[in-house]
C-alpha cells in the first residue's frame, strides 16, 4: 500500500466502505503483479498484532 491508501484506510469508518477499499487494492495489486508479496505480509503484520485479516472475507 502507498502511505495515501493508509491514511485512506485508517478513515474509513464502516465495514462496506473497507471491503470496498480491500477489494480495490487487490485488484490494483494484481494488475501489477504484486499481490502474492503484499499478501503474505499483510497476513504476517495481522498475525503478530492477533487480530482477523480482512483478506480473509473477501
Amino acid at each position: 500500500m502507498t502511505r495515501r491508501e493508509k491514511k485512506r484506510f485508517k478513515r474509513l469508518k464502516t465495514k462496506p466502505k473497507k471491503k470496498a477499499f480491500f477489494e480495490e487494492l487487490v485488484a490494483r495489486l494484481t494488475r501489477i503483479g504484486r499481490l502474492s508479496r503484499w499478501e503474505r505480509v499483510y497476513r504476517r503484520k495481522c498475525l503478530r498484532k492477533a487480530r482477523p485479516c480482512p483478506l480473509d472475507k473477501l
